[in-house]
């Protein structure tokens, strides 16, 4: 009998964690995104681009990119994609050293911090934990049911 409450009670947490997890990542969704500013350091990379570290809905096209004090221009030394935050670089640009240190800035529409802090937290482990919880619960409640009733 104690066994098929901690079962019942492991059953509860899991679905309430797991519908709180939901919630989140609904309200994660309805908070409107913000325009903010980057700054990054990132490794040129030829053959495989670069992308930058931010998250985004938006990139928009205004960004700024230096390495060895040299501004670069897009067209002639990189492309940037701003749906993806990629950046492919031209080999051939006398400005481009592949595995050179470059400087970004940039403009994106983001959430905002503490909205993706939030998100950050609850995705991942905490989401595969819950839900590898859920069904291993209900497995041993229906066999203690199952048990009980035989």
């Amino acid at each position: 009998m104690k066994l098929q409450q901690a079962l019942y009670g492991l059953v509860a947490i899991a679905v309430v964690v797991g519908l709180g997890i939901t919630a989140v990542s609904a309200g994660y969704n309805e908070i409107p995104a913000q325009n903010e500013s980057f700054s990054e350091t990132l490794t040129i990379d030829v053959e495989n681009g670069s992308t930058v570290d931010q998250t985004a809905e938006r990139y928009y096209d205004n960004e700024t990119i230096t390495s060895d004090s040299q501004n670069l221009n897009e067209g002639d030394d990189y492309e940037f994609d701003g749906d993806t935050g990629n950046i492919a670089w031209n080999n051939s640009s006398q400005k481009v050293t592949d595995g050179a240190e470059a400087q970004i800035d940039y403009t994106a529409r983001v959430k905002p911090a503490q909205a993706r802090t939030v998100m950050d937290l609850t995705s991942g482990t905490l989401t595969v934990s819950t839900f590898s919880i859920l069904p291993a619960a209900l497995v041993l409640l229906l066999l203690a049911v199952a048990g009980r009733w035989a």
